[in-house]
């Protein structure tokens, strides 16, 4: 089963059903089953779940529609944001992944 990390920030949001979008540079994510990390904090305990889509996009030319993004967002500033908080060494040709996902139980285990 795939293994997908995300910051310990978005696990209210998330648990809540209320983030199910993420975008990625240079992760391999399919569609298909995936247990959702947040760290080692033992105060956010992994999650299973389902992507259930994954689209590529320039990251040039990705839109706010496409990344799932709210209507007249900046997407230079989006892309930039994912590599100054994510992905440093993100290029500027870099293909991104828009992946849609959905919890199917708060706790794997």
């Amino acid at each position: 089963m795939q293994q997908i990390m995300f910051h310990p920030s978005y696990y209210g949001p998330i648990l809540r059903h209320q983030k199910q979008t993420t975008v990625r540079w240079n992760e391999k994510i399919h569609p298909g089953s995936a247990t959702f990390h947040f760290g080692d904090d033992e105060n956010y305990p992994p999650m299973r779940g389902w992507v259930e889509s994954v689209e590529s996009y320039p990251a040039a030319r990705l839109t706010a529609e496409q990344a799932h993004a709210l209507p007249g967002t900046d997407m230079a500033v989006f892309v930039e944001d994912l590599r100054t908080n994510f992905y440093p060494s993100m290029p500027d040709d870099a293909v991104l992944t828009v992946v849609v996902f959905k919890i199917t139980a708060p706790d794997p285990w």
